[in-house]
């Protein structure tokens, strides 16, 4: 048991959570359910967890914050611990007695990017060519399940954009398949988080552009105990652990910032061999309030293409 795989395991959840199954050794497992854009820098912690003396081995549950909480609210049993991409998830569980709230803990932020794999853009006006239309298909993950998705809409429509990108706006379930459709050039551009950034591959080069801050809701990872966990000790000992100051340089690895700092404590481009271009989008002065808009609703299907001059 003394590789990486062997300690950590993965479930992609899909509606609903495994049951809990026994530690390979019949000893203890801890099962944590985390939000999937955290799969690289749990897969990193939980392994050093699990290594250390008489700490048990993690199972990773992965789906999307507002899923796992969904679930959980239904009555699934088992899990010790939930991470997820908003404290409003949390406090929803809090308010239900779902959790063991002197557990909690936030642990480090993210925050949204515009990412293009497209050689020919302009490196420095993304958000004119937004408003100009030249962007065919532009990739979000869903706002009804996804703290990215969420931001993504608010950061939009706070631009007054929302409203001339509906045709061109396509929903994935996660950050994860945006990055995956931008990757294989299926659209032609996509919002993605910081830290999926830190996953590409060296030599794939993507064009990633800064967005502004002021229409972006914060996006905190927070974790917490679950009232219910069979193993309440150990999963309140990962979570300090999640939390400890000497952890921090594993979150700027893989993207994630400080508390209070998103932006400044991933990994710059030029750290990474080969690694992604990540030219600097010019500034943006904020636009006056705008018009007030209604909010994109996932479930309707992409309208025709607009483009400027056409009515």
């Amino acid at each position: 048991m003394d590789s990486l795989a062997a300690r950590v395991i993965f479930l992609s959840v899909a509606g609903f959570f495994h049951l809990p199954s026994p530690a390979q050794d019949g000893g203890q497992r801890l099962e944590v359910a985390a939000d999937s854009s955290l799969k690289s820098v749990l897969s990193e912690l939980a392994g050093s967890f699990a290594d250390l003396p008489g700490r048990p081995e993690v199972q990773l549950s992965l789906a999307p914050s507002a899923v796992i909480r969904e679930q959980i609210e239904k009555g699934s049993s088992g899990l010790d611990v939930f991470v997820a991409a908003s404290p409003g998830e949390i406090e929803r569980l809090s308010a239900g007695q779902f959790t063991r709230d002197d557990t909690v803990r936030t642990l480090a932020e993210n925050e949204i990017v515009f990412a293009s794999a497209w050689a020919g853009d302009n490196p420095n006006a993304p958000w004119d060519m937004l408003a100009l239309h030249a962007w065919e298909r532009i990739a979000l993950a869903n706002p009804e399940k996804t703290m990215s998705g969420v931001a993504a809409r608010r950061l939009l429509e706070g631009l007054g954009l929302i409203e001339d990108l509906r045709g061109k706006i396509y929903y994935e379930n996660d950050s994860n398949r945006v990055l995956e459709k931008i990757k294989r050039a299926q659209v032609s551009a996509g919002i993605i988080y910081r830290s999926d950034v830190a996953q590409l591959k060296p030599r794939e080069t993507f064009r990633v552009y800064d967005l502004p801050g002021t229409n972006q809701p914060p996006i905190m990872y927070c974790a917490v105990v679950l009232r219910q966990s069979p193993l309440p000790e150990p999963a309140a000992a990962f979570v300090a652990f999640l939390h400890s100051p000497s952890n921090q340089p594993v979150w700027a690895k893989w993207g994630f910032s400080p508390v209070g700092q998103s932006g400044e404590g991933g990994a710059p481009a030029e750290s990474v061999p080969d690694g992604p271009e990540m030219p600097r989008a010019t500034p943006v002065v904020p636009a006056p309030a705008p018009p007030a808009t209604k909010p994109v609703d996932p479930s309707l299907p992409p309208v025709g293409i607009r483009r400027q001059g056409q009515e």
